[in-house]
């Protein structure tokens, strides 16, 4: 009967040993499970970061497209200013050249 008796006590000394080993397991697959919901959150956050960053290119984006087609308007009002300076030079020159025909013209006269 002390054998059977052993045997019992050893049994249960196991299935004790047994469940401690289990809730062991049991933490450890809590503390996994809430690692993974803060990974979770985090990931959610990082999206939610990254949404942001893309709207954000987006808006920097039509900025720089709005400045481009300002710079170009900003050039070809230059081009047009340029060719109307380059026509005044030239209506200048032409000035010039008959003020100083008409002074001739005027100095032939003697009165």
């Amino acid at each position: 009967m002390d054998i059977v008796t052993n045997e019992v006590k050893q049994g249960v000394y196991m299935v004790d040993a047994a469940g401690g080993s289990f809730q062991h397991i049991l933490e450890s697959i809590r503390n996994v499970a809430l690692q993974i919901e803060q990974v979770s959150k985090a990931t959610q956050g990082m999206a939610g970061n990254s949404e942001n960053v893309l709207q954000a290119i987006a808006a920097v984006s039509g900025i720089s497209e709005d400045a481009a087609a300002s710079i170009q308007q900003v050039a070809a009002s230059t081009e047009e200013q340029l060719a109307s300076m380059q026509e005044a030079a030239a209506s200048s020159a032409v000035l010039g050249q008959m003020a100083e025909e008409l002074q001739e013209t005027v100095g032939r006269f003697k009165v």
